[in-house]
Order: structure tokens, then sequence, then C-alpha cells
């Protein structure tokens, strides 16, 4: 074997050790072309799947004798999503026997990659954005109700199963306002709410409905120009449902409880909890008849906050402290027993639309005995 033999071959060795750089680049390269391919199979299939979403949606229009405006204005997201954009979307129709009229700014459906991934694995049904505001109308008598909607985020149920859907859904910020004429009757400010929604129509037109939602914050604002009065709560928790009938519509408050921490008095203690609130109860709203439960947990610190914030409106004059000892000695009647720990309870039961009858438990004594001073001492100077 010659020198030159073994220089080759040792070059050869070498060689077959190697990767060449142009054999990286070209896997690389189908990895992405592959990728894409996959990418732009996924956006067509996506695109297809929102078209027929928009295709039901406006036969569910036409059945209901409604109008709606869900013209598609623009495709998009390709190769990071898919979806398609409508304008100005809008809706007017009965709902329950109710009109119902909506106004959009622009709604989204479909999105990125990862919220698709909810979808294609059956735990969420399409991506649905309501960019800016929108606002849903429900028109009262001498009045409406409008609830402005804020940056919406929902899943549209797009099961082939349409006797039950469910709805995840959040919205950066909510307003309800209850108007009547040009004078608004009271506002509810929701921040970061969400929830869900779920329903049952397999005996049409019986239908059932449960809401559960949760807030971060709440501010219900009255309309009273001479005495406007706000209440501000935190940590919101709603669950109700609705049965609807074509002769009835049943109403049921499993729970609805939030804390008011701007009622919370300095003397209470720096662990103490603020004063909250739940409420649960059931009604029928064509007999105007049911029930409501109201429970109140350190409700002496809200009564002493509230006359504080409101005596005077109430009272019509200023608070002095021989009134702030009156109520002192009110409230003291019972705590050495417990009474201050335990939760405050009335029950209400309404017939006909009026109030029939109202049980405060354990705590009627109490009551009767602040009316009967109250009587013989007024907190007002």
């Amino acid at each position: 074997m010659t020198d030159h033999d073994l220089i080759t071959g040792e070059e050869q060795k070498t060689t077959s050790g190697k990767v060449k750089p142009v054999t990286v680049i070209g896997i690389i390269c189908a990895i992405i072309a592959s990728l894409l391919v996959l990418d732009t199979i996924l956006y067509f299939q996506t695109q297809k799947t929102l078209t027929h979403q928009i295709v039901i949606l406006q036969k569910q229009v036409e059945s209901m004798d409604a109008h709606a405006r869900l013209d598609i204005t623009q495709r998009g997201g390709w190769p990071v999503g898919s979806w398609i954009r409508i304008e100005s979307p809008q809706f007017r129709g009965k709902i329950m026997g109710k009109t119902v009229s909506f106004l959009g700014t622009t709604a989204q459906f479909g999105g990125l990659w990862p919220l698709w991934l909810r979808n294609l694995s059956g735990t969420h049904g399409i991506p649905l954005r309501l960019k800016g505001k929108s606002v849903l109308a429900f028109p009262q008598d001498n009045g409406r109700l409008l609830v402005f909607l804020n940056q919406g985020h929902l899943f549209l149920d797009d099961s082939r199963e349409k006797k039950n859907f469910r709805i995840p859904f959040s919205f950066n910020q909510t307003r309800i306002e209850l108007q009547k004429q040009t004078h608004t009757l009271g506002t509810i400010i929701i921040d970061h709410l969400k929830g869900t929604m779920l329903g049952n129509i397999s005996n049409p037109p019986d239908t059932i409905l449960a809401l559960e939602v949760t807030a971060d914050r709440q501010e219900i604002q009255s309309g009273f120009q001479n005495h406007p009065l706000s209440l501000e709560s935190r940590h919101i928790h709603l669950i109700t449902s609705a049965a609807f009938t074509d002769e009835d519509i049943m109403i049921s408050v499993q729970n609805y409880s939030f804390q008011l921490p701007s009622w919370k008095r300095p003397s209470s203690g720096k662990d103490a909890p603020p004063p909250s609130l739940s409420l649960n109860g059931k009604g029928s709203l064509s007999t105007k008849s049911g029930s409501v439960t109201l429970t109140l947990d350190r409700w002496r610190d809200l009564i002493k906050s509230g006359y504080q914030r409101y005596g005077e409106m109430l009272t019509g004059n200023p608070i002095s402290p021989e009134s702030e000892e009156m109520l002192d000695k009110f409230l003291s009647y019972g705590q050495n027993g417990g009474n201050g720990e335990r939760p405050f309870s009335v029950t209400a039961t309404v017939n006909g639309g009026r109030i029939d009858r109202i049980d405060l438990g354990r705590f009627q004594p109490f009551f009767q005995l602040m009316t009967g001073m109250m009587k013989q001492n007024p907190l007002a100077p």
C-alpha cells in the first residue's frame, strides 16, 4: 500500500464521520415545508368550519323570524391561526317572548392556534371574541335595560347535539343600566366577569338555563340626583338557573354572595374579615310569587358603617355622638350571648308581587326591642 492510498483512506474516514451542512439544511427545510403544508390544510379546514357556523347562526335567526347582520368582512390568521371577522354585527328579535337587540363593534370567530387547541380537544367550542364595546338592549315599560359589554371572549358550542350546550365566557367590564325615559334609575358595573352558561332544550319549548359567574369587583350606583348612593363589593359569586315554559318562567338563585371591604370598621380588628352578604331564593315570574333569604355576616359592623355613611340623609339631621352612642346600645343587645358572631338571616315570602311575610328567625325579639327603643329615643337629635 502506497502513501497516497493511506492518505486517501484517512480522508474518506474523516468525510464519512461528518454530516454535510447541505443535508442539515435540507432536513430543516423539509420539516418547515411539512409544517406549512399541515398549517395550510388546518387553516382551510377551520375556515370551512367557521363559515358553516355562520350559516347555522343565519338559519337559527331566520327560524326565529328575527333580523341579523352577520356578513363576513375579513378572513385571516394564517399561518399563526384562523379567523373571520364581522364588522358591526347586529341582531334584533324575540327570545322567550321578549324583544332583544344587539349591536357590536367587531365579532371575530376563531383566533390563534392555542385557542383552537381547546376546540380540537373537545373541551371548548369555537372561539369568539367581541372586540371593542357591544350593547344588549331589553325594552321595558316606559324604559329599557341596557347591558354594555367590553372586550368579550366566548367559546360557542359547535357540537352536533343541539339539545345541550355549554358556553364559557369572560368580559373585561360589564355595565348594566336601567333607564326610564331619559333618566338612569340605577347602574351596575362589574369588573373581570367570567363564567359558564349551560342549557338544555330537550323538550321544546321547555328550556332550562344555568349560569355560574364570578367577578373581582362590583359597584351598584343609584340614579337619585339629590342623594346618590354607591355600594362597592368584591369577590362576587353567582349560581342561578331558570326554567322556561309556555306558561311560566321559574327562576332559582342557589347562591349570590359578595364581600363589602369598604364597610369594614377599623375597630373590628386588622385580621377580621369584611362584612359579606349572600342571597338565595326561587320564584315564578307569571304569578310573581316566591321566597328570598338574605344572610349578612358581621352585620353589626355593616349597620354602623351604613349609619355613618347615610345616617344624615336618612334622618335629615347631622350625625351626633349621642345618636351613635344610642345605636351602639341598640346593637349591643344579645352580643354577650353570642348573637354578634352569628350571621343575621331574614326570609321574605312574596305572593302576587307583594311581601306576604317576613321571618327574622331568632332575631325577631331583637328587632322588636330596637323598634320600641327607637320610638322612645329616636336616633336623630
